[in-house]
């Protein structure tokens, strides 16, 4: 099912626009009603939801939208259309792989969902689909077959939008197959941008996305013929071609300005009209085209999905001087997509280009960040969301959550070095320390035999605080004023859950539980080890607001609490006017914190300037986090 997404591949991916059919209208590929509305209307939800962040290059959030599709079928035994439904989600799945690079996870799940699906406008798109991982792949005879069936059956149900695309695929194939077929490709693509054309003629004023899809269809055309006349030596006509599609890229995206351009559109036109105007000798046009800071670049649209063709394309701009280090609007460089994908063709050709304005050690330090930034998503959207989205049917899901994590740094050398252990301090042992003890031999322990499911069942407390002393070097006044507001909330809290065991309370405090001597991989994984904690307490004052760090936090919670409802968060507050303080230690009372309160990182300050584009980044993950 190929219904959600643009129409934005740069050399033949064909990506596919909104749906076919709203929402409302799919049961008319069903052989019978929906017999459970509740399903039905939930399914279409998600389903729609994941359309809507396809169409506005927001990957991710569309992967979690289609993986809750899937799963509600997964759950759901007496749905009389649930087969079909799941077989929708999985191709959705496949595509949506295919846009992060893992194209044998994509063939898996395009595959399954091509399994007894009968022909329809699904089984079309989903042909075709498979047949740009076969391209990508290289497996280009494979890539036709299924191409050349695209093209068939759509023909065969008269869907005129599929016939356009599989025109544009099968000539794009030939332009791959060889330099003799190019005519051939040249008389296919005129006859995609022709039918495209007529397609967008013949819809009414009321069209909509359809519309925008059908502009895109016309060009992605002009933007092959470019291609194919660049590489027959037209400049000319290359160039023509290439500022059509970028007209009509911008016209497109001047038109989706409300609901958010997909920005791959522009970059893919960009791509090949820059390309014809380095064969014109027009290198500093060609640049215009090449370096756009806060979209996506045309670097980027080639790491994004990872092919020979795509790689030969980087090694041009690369020595066409291109600036590699760019950010797109999600904050993601070229070297990020490349490194999420796996693909290292595409990271060496990337650290090439940067290695013209880095030195050797800048450019291994992106990587590294890159590969961060990577084991970041891995761990919270592929092994704690699934934990955390199964969390009512899973009896003790922190115990879970903890043997995931655990489970996973010991079997994944690169993450082990780059995070921490879960740790932390029994209550009674921080009880008696009398002040915030620092990161020592007998200071925090590790779970025992996570791994082997022997992970504890402790009542773990977080606790995100500000560090008040002057010299920033401590946590902690002279007074120990913040680790006596910690004893005082504890304290609050175990009269609110008197089912707990004081001996089985733990406490995780950064100064405790983290290498002050070595702190890069503790406050690495300071987000995971928040979600494998029952409770947090932010110890409010005037300035914990205003901090980047204790707002990612609290957006942390926030999110885990609104998304799944196991954590607790509350806050330590001034008691206010005409209220009697508590416990003789000042003038604070523990409340349950808002979940509704919007938290914009971007406006708090940051004490390390450089840890910007890290805050960003989990910011991001912290939401990805969320329910659907």
């Amino acid at each position: 099912m190929r219904d959600s997404v643009p129409d934005t591949t740069l050399d033949g991916g064909d990506m596919q626009g909104p749906p076919i059919l709203d929402p409302e209208d799919t049961c008319a590929l069903l052989p019978h009603p929906p017999a459970d509305r509740e399903f039905d209307a939930k399914w279409k939800r998600l389903m729609d939801k994941g359309r809507r962040y396809n169409l506005r290059s927001k990957s991710e959030d569309a992967y979690k939208m289609y993986e809750a599709a899937r799963g509600l079928c997964e759950s759901t035994c007496d749905f009389p259309e649930a087969t079909h439904y799941w077989q929708l989600a999985q191709s959705r799945l496949g595509f949506t792989n295919r846009r992060f690079g893992r194209h044998e996870i994509a063939i898996e799940c395009l595959e399954a969902a091509l399994k007894e699906m009968g022909t329809c406008k699904h089984y079309v798109e989903t042909t075709g689909e498979l047949g740009v991982v076969y391209r990508y792949l290289n497996r280009i005879d494979d890539a036709k077959d299924k191409f050349e069936a695209q093209y068939k059956k759509a023909k065969e149900i008269k869907f005129e939008r599929e016939i356009c695309r599989s025109i544009g695929n099968l000539a794009i194939t030939n332009y791959e197959l060889s330099l003799r077929h190019l005519d051939t490709a040249i008389e296919q693509l005129n006859e995609r941008v022709e039918t495209a054309k007529r397609l967008r003629e013949a819809l009414g004023p009321q069209a909509g996305d359809e519309e925008w899809i059908v502009k895109n269809l016309e060009c992605i055309g002009h933007g092959r013929l470019s291609l194919c006349h660049s590489t027959r030596g037209d400049t000319r006509l290359a160039i023509d071609a290439g500022k059509k599609a970028v007209e009509i890229a911008e016209e497109v995206a001047d038109e989706d300005a409300k609901r958010a351009k997909d920005s791959t559109v522009v970059a893919s036109a960009r791509l090949f009209y820059g390309r014809a105007l380095l064969l014109g000798g027009k290198r500093k046009e060609a640049l215009e085209q090449f370096d756009r800071d806060n979209e996506c670049t045309a670097a980027i649209s080639l790491c994004k999905e990872p092919s020979e063709l795509h790689r030969r394309f980087l090694r041009q701009l690369v020595e066409a001087r291109v600036n590699m280090g760019l950010l797109d609007e999600h904050n993601y460089t070229a070297l990020d997509y490349a490194v999420f994908n796996n693909d290292e063709g595409s990271q060496e050709i990337v650290m090439d280009g940067l290695r013209q304005n880095h030195d050797e050690e800048k450019v291994r330090q992106l990587l590294d960040e890159s590969r961060l930034r990577r084991s970041y998503r891995e761990l919270f959207q592929e092994k704690l969301r699934p934990v955390l989205i199964h969390s009512r049917s899973v009896p003790d899901c922190f115990r879970e959550l903890r043997r995931v994590y655990a489970e996973t740094l010991a079997t994944d050398e690169w993450k082990r070095k780059e995070f921490d252990d879960f740790k932390y301090m029994r209550y009674s042992d921080f009880l008696s320390c009398g002040c915030l003890q620092r990161h020592g031999k007998d200071s925090a322990r590790l779970l025992a035999n996570p791994c082997n499911g022997d992970a504890d069942d402790d009542f773990v407390i977080f606790f995100s605080y500000r560090w008040i002393n002057n010299t920033r070097q401590l946590p902690d006044n002279a007074e120990h004023a913040q680790y006596r507001r910690m004893i005082l909330a504890i304290k609050q809290l175990l009269e609110q859950y008197q089912e707990v065991d004081e001996t089985k309370v733990g406490i995780w405090v950064d100064y405790s539980c983290i290498n002050q001597e070595d702190s890069e991989s503790g406050v690495h994984a300071l987000p995971m080890i928040l979600a494998q904690c029952n409770a947090v307490i932010s110890l409010v004052d005037n300035d914990f607001p205003t901090r980047a760090w204790c707002s990612l936090e609290s957006l942390l919670v926030q999110t885990l609490k609104q998304s799944y409802s196991i954590h607790q968060w509350y806050e330590q507050v001034p008691l206010g006017h005409g209220e009697d303080g508590e416990g003789g230690y000042g003038s604070w009372k523990l409340k349950v914190a808002s979940i509704n309160e919007k938290l914009n990182i971007r406006e708090k300050s940051l004490t390390v300037k450089d840890d910007w584009p890290k805050v960003l980044f989990l910011e991001k993950q912290a939401k990805l986090l969320g329910g659907t």
